[in-house]
């Protein structure tokens, strides 16, 4: 429970100042991955915010950058969850 605490702290200090929309979790079976389902969820968050607010999310997985940038997110911070927990990467994506 300690380190869950943790995590969600550090989780939300790195959140942007203003207002967004937080995509928050995300997941595909590895078996499933490359198909375009995760696009899809991702496109279908998207959508709920179209034209309103920025889209915020967070990955601790690096290989996930290219995807979320595929789907027009950018890199606003690169950080680590207490000394020895895991890194986190902070993503934004403009309003359409």
């Amino acid at each position: 429970m300690g380190r869950a605490l943790t995590v969600g702290t550090a989780i939300d200090a790195h959140m942007p100042a203003q207002p967004f929309w937080y995509l928050h979790v995300l997941g595909c079976d590895p078996d499933e991955q490359g198909r375009g389902f995760g696009a899809a969820m991702v496109r279908a968050g998207l959508s709920r915010a179209a034209g309103r607010l920025p889209c915020y999310l967070e990955t601790a997985t690096e290989r996930n950058l290219g995807f979320y940038a595929a789907l027009g997110f950018r890199v606003t911070g690169e950080w680590q969850a207490a000394r020895s927990g895991p890194r986190f990467w902070s993503m934004l994506r403009p309003p359409d």
